[in-house]
């Protein structure tokens, strides 16, 4: 397994099919943060399983570029693992 080491401002965004490892990849790969639409959902809606809650796609993502944007002023390193299946 190749270990990374990342430091200072830096943002990495990842995007795949569902169970394709980017959650797993985010977690272990020594990133500061790591940010998904599915942290977004538990956290809006109660369970990341929900695609469309109150407020709609809108809120979902004006949150996830709350704490990207939080993250990135505080000058740490940043990973975004989002799932497209389109």
């Amino acid at each position: 397994m190749i270990k990374f080491i990342t430091r200072g401002s830096v943002l990495t965004l990842t995007v795949g099919l569902p169970a394709c490892g980017k959650t797993t990849f985010a977690e272990s790969a020594g990133f500061d943060a790591a940010i998904s639409l599915d942290d977004c959902r538990e956290k809006l809606w109660g369970d990341k399983r929900i695609q469309n809650g109150a407020g709609g796609m809108e809120v979902l993502l004006a949150m996830q570029e709350k704490w990207i944007e939080s993250a990135m002023k505080t000058g740490k390193s940043i990973i975004v693992h989002n799932t497209n299946i389109l």
